[in-house]
């Protein structure tokens, strides 16, 4: 059974640090491409990098995984050469009981991100508590 979101296998921006700080993110920014593995998933088959491209304003994110306990507010995108069964999107926000606020991100939307292949460890309900491997 999968803890939290389990494994997942992210597209995490290059310059993280810098959209975390922008953002004022409480995890590592990123975009999923899968999650709930029980195990380290074998990521031999994507590419290194992609682009990170047609981000939307800042909306809720609908819950759309298997096991999906939280709540996100964030920015829906397309990953360019990449299609996943899910809508990609960089959450800025989670909450457990209910959507996030977000009157407050006054921040542009990002334009074009590049983006590196990364595994994390999701299993925690903190995504403060997230980390790469």
């Amino acid at each position: 059974m999968v803890s939290g979101y389990g494994m997942s296998v992210w597209l995490v921006p290059l310059s993280h640090n810098i959209y975390r700080r922008v953002y004022k993110m409480k995890h590592i920014p990123h975009v999923t491409i899968s999650t709930n593995h029980e195990t380290v998933p074998d990521i031999s088959h994507l590419q290194k990098y992609y682009d990170l491209v047609h981000f939307r304003d800042i909306s809720n994110i609908p819950r759309q995984y298997e096991v999906d306990p939280l709540h996100s507010v964030g920015f829906t995108c397309l990953i360019d050469g990449l299609r996943t069964p899910h809508i990609p999107h960089m959450s800025v926000r989670y909450e457990r009981t209910t959507y996030p606020s977000y009157d407050d991100i006054t921040v542009e939307k990002p334009e074009k991100i590049l983006a590196e292949v990364r595994i994390a460890n999701t299993t925690s309900l903190n995504p403060s508590e997230w980390f790469l491997i």
